[in-house]
């Protein structure tokens, strides 16, 4: 029987990129051999949920290991029902490591996908050799992120986009708002209020199921940018007089999201 509840999640979670059926013996090599060997001190007999990071997870029991292996037999499978929203953030490059900690707390925070980009005031201009290798970097973050938070399927981190391009990005049917320090009409929490039930809007927030929102540098947007992106169907919204830093606005944007649509809820 698969394991449920807060037993569950105290179980350590490999990610085994592979279709796994109940009763099948597998093999952890390289890297996952010596986490779950060196760095869990797992034994013969222990277990621990292998996931795909396409929406199964599966209970397995270690049967054996040796100095290049460790055997598993499969017990158990869950096919995991998708989050009830899709969020995509885009984010501007950030200064120093700063794109680290925000695509990690991003994922936990139930981000489908990350688009990095870069916009007028972007500090950081990355040649195309050293921008692939920040990708794959942060794809690797995403994993980890999802292995520890126990999401089942592993955030998309995308390659750097020009800012028209990733506003190309957003699918027509999804809620896109654009966030601006300078935006004085229109405030994040007005834009919600707009499109509860009752409300005279076609969108309604209770059956909205793609997000697409798109957060600024440390110097914000130019006008010009916000114009176009108007145009191409974004909101421009506000948080309010207290102006975040660009980690944080990040972190609040995705909490007040995920809490309208009570992500936040009671695992059972």
């Amino acid at each position: 029987m698969f394991l449920r509840g807060s037993k569950a999640l105290t179980i350590s979670r490999i990610y085994l990129p592979r279709e796994i059926e109940i009763g099948e013996v597998c093999e952890l090599t390289g890297e996952n051999r010596k986490y779950v060997l060196s760095v869990l001190r797992m034994k013969k007999g222990n277990h621990l949920l292998l996931f795909d990071g396409l929406g199964c997870e599966c209970e397995a029991v270690i049967t054996g290991h040796d100095h290049e292996r460790v055997n598993l037999k499969i017990i158990s499978k869950e096919v995991v029902p998708a989050e009830a929203i899709n969020i995509t953030l885009a984010q501007s490059l950030p200064k120093a490591k700063k794109m680290d900690s925000i695509i990690e707390k991003a994922c936990e925070l139930g981000t489908f996908r990350i688009i990095p980009f870069v916009s007028a005031r972007s500090i950081p201009r990355l040649p195309p050799e050293k921008a692939l290798l920040k990708q794959a970097r942060w794809q690797k973050i995403a994993l980890e992120a999802a292995r520890t938070c126990h999401l089942n399927r592993i955030p998309e981190v995308g390659n750097i986009h020009a800012f028209e391009k990733m506003l190309r990005e957003a699918d027509t049917e999804a809620l896109k708002i654009i966030f601006w320090e300078e935006e004085t009409k229109r405030s994040l929490k007005q834009t919600l209020e707009e499109i509860r039930p009752g409300a005279s809007c076609n969108l309604q927030l209770e059956k909205c199921r793609d997000f697409f929102l798109v957060v600024g540098p440390e110097g914000g947007f130019a006008e010009d940018e916000i114009r176009l992106a108007e145009s191409r169907g974004f909101t421009s919204v506000s948080l309010g007089r207290q102006i975040l830093k660009v980690e944080t606005a990040a972190i609040v944007i995705l909490s007040i999201i995920q809490y309208e649509r009570g992500a936040f809820g009671v695992t059972k």
